[in-house]
């Protein structure tokens, strides 16, 4: 009888643990509390029955065609600034970005020793000037007394050879004090032309040589843009034509005149380059990314409206409804733009329906 008796209290504690833990959850899930929302599904609207949905075919129109030519800008006038002795450089006046003139100041050498060499020939030619002047006087003296028979041909001759010989060394040291101030000129390095500073290659301290380059200035109101053109398209490009530029950087067109087509091709690409003159070239830079778009033979292309595109992440995607009817999303690849229609290269056929997305 106690065995049964142990039993049933047993059973009983289990049964009372097991209420009160279910008590529990339901309060904790709030079923004791009113204004609940139950749970259950709920139908997701389908942006192909909205109210304000349209559909509009995918259409196959004439448009006319493009080539997109790239390349950068590049200053037409461009002097690389080179010194003409070798010298160190004492100070650089000017830095990239600075505007100068012809003839400013870019650039002072050490100019002692060239000094001293002008000083050296003018005191050559103060002598030489001397002897000549000397030689002039006994010429003088000899011519007369020729003429007077108290001096010999002899005599003559061997005078008019001393005062030539002097005529020409000072004629030699002229020469020689001209070249040593030209080059004490050449240690002041100068602007050749009127443009902005875009490189500077040396500072106080360097050595300058000849072909070895200080600075790079260019002119900043003769702009033109290089584009590499494929051999086919070359003879579509007649010089002084009048054709559109496109400065991405700027986002604005400009008018350029083709200037020149190099002649002759890179044999790896089979492409030439094509100058093209900026007639505006205000904020514009050398290096800029410029476009040029040469038009072609208009051609047949499948469009739709841009509305009608959504982009997810890398996807370019549109619903689209066949021609059976049925609706699904359809993921497609674009071409060019013209205006509020693109170019559809795949994805979709002529005939097909897509979803314009409502504004």
């Amino acid at each position: 009888m106690s065995s049964v008796w142990a039993i049933a209290k047993k059973t009983v504690g289990v049964l009372l643990a097991t209420g009160t833990i279910l008590i529990a959850m339901t309060w904790l899930s709030g079923g004791f509390r009113s204004g609940q929302i139950q749970p259950g599904r709920v139908a997701a609207a389908s942006p192909a029955t909205a109210p304000a949905a349209k559909w509009v075919p995918v259409v196959r129109a004439q448009r006319p065609q493009y080539a997109e030519l790239v390349g950068s800008v590049q200053a037409e006038v461009r002097a690389t600034v080179t010194a003409r002795l070798v010298a160190n450089i004492i100070d650089v006046t000017v830095r990239a970005g600075d505007a100068v003139n012809k003839d400013d100041i870019l650039a002072v050498l050490d100019d002692r020793d060239l000094k001293a060499r002008v000083g050296q020939a003018k005191s050559l030619l103060v002598a030489a000037t001397a002897k000549r002047d000397r030689a002039k006087t006994e010429l003088d003296r000899i011519e007369e007394l020729a003429r007077k028979g108290s001096a010999s041909a002899h005599e003559l001759n061997q005078i008019r050879e001393t005062y030539a010989e002097a005529l020409a060394e000072v004629a030699r040291v002229e020469k020689a004090v001209s070249e040593a101030e030209v080059a004490l000129s050449d240690a002041i390095v100068r602007s050749p032309l009127k443009g902005i500073v875009i490189d500077r290659h040396a500072e106080p301290g360097d050595q300058a040589s000849p072909g070895k380059p200080l600075l790079v200035v260019y002119d900043p109101g003769r702009l033109r843009l290089e584009v590499s053109v494929r051999e086919a398209l070359v003879g579509r490009l007649p010089l002084k034509k009048e054709i559109d530029v496109y400065i991405d950087a700027l986002r604005e067109k400009r008018r350029g005149v083709v200037q020149e087509i190099v002649p002759a091709s890179d044999p790896q690409s089979h492409s030439f380059v094509v100058k093209v003159s900026i007639t505006d070239p205000s904020r514009l830079y050398p290096g800029m990314f410029g476009r040029v778009r040469l038009p072609l033979e208009p051609a047949a292309r499948l469009e739709i409206p841009t509305a009608a595109v959504e982009r997810v992440g890398q996807l370019t995607l549109v619903t689209a409804k066949a021609p059976d009817g049925q609706v699904r999303r359809r993921s497609i690849r674009l071409g060019q733009a013209e205006g509020d229609m693109v170019e559809v290269l795949a994805g979709l056929e002529e005939g097909e329906l897509v979803l314009l997305s409502p504004k």
